[in-house]
């Protein structure tokens, strides 16, 4: 059977919607609402709509944001299951959470990383300052974190990972790391295998 690319970037479009909000809506159900406002659990719809409409600025723009914390999250979580214990401290989505929320978090996790990383290939368009978009919405997210500081948001106070240490203007630091060293390059060599 012919893969068509049209039919299966319409599925990944809807189903990461439609599954970021049956995720949201558990955690809303089990009294954990407030993880609405990280990253992994609301950017899957924002790339959905993204992948709907074919706008590679705002696929490869927030899948830029999220790859690499992405990426170790769900390296996090294959070690988790097969070994009980994680590398860069994400058990904290595991420990306390039913089954169900610990499935959730896994499938949403790993279908959009890999729905998104696919997408950006099939819809195949170069865009330059894709990363502006991740970086603008990177920033509104920021924001949260500075409304309600105790919940940390995305990590954007303090360090999330037990390798970095907090110091003093992490948060200026950690943007502008994440920016140069992540985002841009990773924008960047995405752009080199696009053809259009």
């Amino acid at each position: 059977m012919k893969f068509n690319h049209e039919t299966f970037l319409n599925f990944s479009g809807w189903f990461l919607i439609l599954f970021s909000v049956l995720n949201i809506s558990f955690k809303i159900y089990y009294g954990f609402g407030d993880e609405v406002l990280w990253l992994c659990n609301n950017a899957p719809i924002i790339i959905g709509v993204g992948i709907l409409f074919r706008n590679q600025k705002i696929v490869l723009g927030i899948f830029s944001l999220l790859f690499v914390g992405s990426l170790g999250w769900n390296f996090d979580a294959f070690s988790f299951l097969v070994f009980g214990e994680t590398f860069f401290g994400a058990d904290g989505s595991f420990l306390g959470r039913n089954l169900t929320l610990q499935v959730l978090t896994i499938l949403n996790h790993s279908s959009t990383f890999l729905l998104s990383f696919i997408s950006i290939f099939l819809i195949n368009k170069k865009e330059k300052f894709a990363w502006v978009y991740g970086l603008i919405y990177g920033l509104i997210l920021a924001g949260f974190s500075f409304l309600f500081p105790e919940k940390n948001y995305n990590c954007i106070l303090e360090s999330c990972v037990d390798l970095i240490p907090t110091f003093k203007f992490y948060t200026l630091v950690y943007i502008g790391f994440y920016l140069g060293i992540f985002m841009i390059p990773f924008n960047w060599i995405i752009n080199k295998f696009m053809k259009k």
